[in-house]
């Protein structure tokens, strides 16, 4: 039982060197290039049902692992697509923001609060960051936990969060 699921996780993996190999990188912005690998994939399988149903195994168990390598380079090929210029780590990759100083964000839940083992946890969906006073136009998310459930939040709703900078124990200043 473990073969096919290794065949299966190779062919995955296959995809996403193929992905990321420089001749097919350079197509990842092109639209025809990924609407033409969902298509591809579909079409694989659906094949794939067509063989097995016909009684070819072998041939149905070739287009399901050949599915396999286009889903790992589709994966590989969305995951290389660049982020938004407002994105959060675009803003500090240029500098924008620093997260090393305090920081007021803007947002709303994505969901509702999570139990965790160590408290509660938030999904924040960001619409902005307060950053020197000014407000920043931000997409992306933030995960905030608290030890404690605090009164506010139900999914959807706004939410403003003031995280000062701690430092973890035993991390330097």
């Amino acid at each position: 039982m473990k073969l096919p699921a290794m065949a299966i996780a190779a062919a995955f993996a296959s995809g996403i060197v193929l992905g990321l190999h420089p001749a097919v990188a350079r197509h990842t912005l092109s639209i025809a290039f990924l609407s033409l690998s969902f298509v591809a994939v579909a079409l694989l399988v659906m094949t794939g049902i067509v063989l097995l149903q016909s009684g070819r195994v072998f041939s149905a168990a070739a287009a399901s692992l050949l599915c396999w390598v286009f889903l790992g380079c589709l994966g590989a090929c969305v995951a290389e697509q660049p982020r938004p210029a407002n994105h959060v780590l675009s803003l500090v990759g240029q500098g924008r923001i620093r997260l090393g100083t305090p920081l007021r964000w803007h947002g709303h839940l994505c969901d509702e609060p999570a139990r965790l083992p160590w408290g509660y946890g938030y999904e924040i969906g960001l619409s902005g960051v307060e950053f020197e006073g000014e407000l920043q136009p931000t997409k992306g998310g933030l995960r905030l936990s608290f030890k404690k459930r605090p009164d506010q939040g139900a999914m959807g709703s706004s939410m403003r969060a003031e995280i000062p900078n701690q430092k973890q124990d035993g991390e330097k200043k």
